[in-house]
């Protein structure tokens, strides 16, 4: 990423927040099938392939497109201690079914798909998830360790983190690691009580479907 105020070049490997951007700059623009007449609005844009479509602001100056991520969408007004009342909860689904289009969903589906989506983000358990981001398919080529742990993953949101088992697997690892050898303790000790479950559950899982297999692979995690 360039740094232009500083004059750097940023470079890094993996995942690393100093290469994100909320913005960019583009030119050569081709518009299809004409030129928007507005010169500042807002659409969906996809910046990367597979990548869902994002929420932007776009402003036309002169030869150069700037956008910018629409980071919140204002689709309703109201206070985080409001929506204890039933009315304006009910108010505030319906404005989001309403803003976003969404009107082939009853409140119930809104509503349930909200809850999913907050135990996602908002889990009582602080999880988070290092490669599956809620795909349909595996992102990653089949001979890459990242591979593994996607289906890993995608499988304990699935089967575990869906029937609010996480806790089952939380307190399994730390019955495991009353008598395990320091090396397991010391790699425990990298994550949360949490996460160690999950990595568990990822083992357990590959030694059902391959048993014969190596599984340290799983401490690269």
């Amino acid at each position: 990423r360039k740094d232009v105020p500083t004059n750097r070049l940023i470079v890094s490997q993996g995942d690393d927040d100093a290469l994100y951007s909320s913005s960019l700059v583009a030119t050569e623009f081709n518009w299809i099938p004409t030129k928007p007449s507005q010169e500042e609005f807002d659409c969906l844009a996809k910046f990367r392939y597979r990548q869902p479509d994002q929420k932007v602001k776009v402003k036309i100056t002169g030869e150069k497109v700037l956008i910018t991520l629409n980071k919140r969408d204002h689709f309703s007004s109201f206070k985080n201690e409001e929506l204890r009342t039933y009315s304006v909860f009910m108010k505030a689904i319906e404005d989001f079914r309403q803003y976003y289009g969404l009107m082939q969903f009853d409140i119930k589906q809104i509503d349930q798909y909200l809850w999913q989506l907050g135990k996602w983000y908002f889990n009582q358990y602080g999880l988070s998830y290092k490669y599956y981001n809620r795909e349909d398919e595996n992102p990653y080529p089949s001979n890459d360790i990242r591979n593994r742990f996607w289906d890993g993953e995608m499988m304990f949101v699935k089967n575990i983190v869906a029937r609010n088992k996480e806790g089952e697997w939380k307190l399994k690892g730390k019955e495991i690691l009353k008598n395990a050898s320091d090396q397991t303790k010391l790699f425990a000790s990298k994550f949360t009580p949490e996460q160690y479950g999950m990595i568990l559950y990822m083992n357990e899982l590959y030694a059902r479907h391959i048993p014969f297999d190596d599984f340290s692979w799983t401490e690269k995690y």
